[in-house]
């Protein structure tokens, strides 16, 4: 088949029309390509950002030997010494008199406060099983300073029994033990259907004589003939008259320390 003239003669349009495309078709090309390549390109600012790991923490090996005769390790972050393991069985809850305070922590490496008829352990500061208390204690009550402060202050103990006895105890292997002051100016409630009791040294005042009254804890009057000693200490030194002294026996010296401020024992 043969063309048309007007086909095939070439003008001067059809010449430009031919450089242009000549010149643009392949810019647009071009052009094309880089747009589609940098959709296959991750952008920069979507590289994701690693943060630097953070070293672990390595604790020391040493290990505190617990009242109970395991022994726990440090553990991060802080490397402190894992909590001994409670007894529940050995845990006591009482209410007592301070009756002295033992200020011994840089002599012997222990501190223990009298509660009563007892001895609660708070601080072992010296000696390979040295430990820092762990319960909660009165602030400022192992300061020598402030004895009058907390001498025959009556306080609630939470406290671990040592070995089951009755009047040894310790509160530290555990935060949750303490020995706090109990306000003096709040009564102390006693008997009602519960039938609770009073602490040592206090008498229950019913309110009346019907069953399961209610009642206020009073102070018992204590009547002796001791006197207060005029100094702090009574001189018990060992000699041959040492054990016949009244003031050396244990009943004096319990009645001091309960009732004579200021007074801080025996001396041996």
């Amino acid at each position: 088949m043969q063309l048309s003239k007007e086909l095939t003669t070439v003008t001067p349009f059809s010449k430009a029309i031919g450089l242009t495309l000549f010149i643009v078709l392949p810019i647009i090309t071009f052009s094309l390509g880089m747009s589609y390549q940098s959709t296959l390109q991750p952008s920069k600012n979507n590289t994701p950002i690693v943060s630097p790991t953070e070293e672990p923490v390595a604790c020391t090996m040493d290990a505190r030997v617990c009242p109970d005769g395991s022994s726990v390790g440090r553990v991060p972050p802080n490397c402190e010494f894992e909590e001994c393991p409670i007894v529940e069985e050995e845990v006591k809850t009482f209410t007592g008199e301070i009756t002295n305070i033992n200020y011994g922590c840089d002599v012997d490496g222990v501190c223990s406060i009298g509660v009563g008829k007892g001895s609660v352990v708070v601080l072992k500061g010296e000696g390979p099983n040295a430990v820092e208390p762990k319960g909660t204690i009165p602030e400022g009550i192992l300061d020598s300073s402030r004895l009058n402060d907390f001498l025959r202050k009556q306080v609630e103990v939470y406290a671990k029994s040592d070995g089951g006895k009755t009047d040894s105890y310790t509160i530290y292997g555990s935060k949750s033990f303490y020995i706090k002051l109990i306000d003096s100016t709040a009564k102390m409630t006693c008997g009602g259907i519960a039938g609770k009791l009073c602490p040592s040294g206090y008498f229950c005042k019913y309110d009346g004589t019907y069953p399961d009254a209610a009642g206020t804890c009073l102070k018992s009057p204590i009547k002796t003939t001791y006197v207060c000693p005029k100094t702090q200490y009574v001189d018990c030194m060992p000699g041959p008259d040492s054990g016949k002294k009244t003031e050396c026996g244990t009943a004096f010296l319990q009645w001091a320390t309960e009732n004579c401020p200021g007074f801080q024992g025996a001396a041996y």
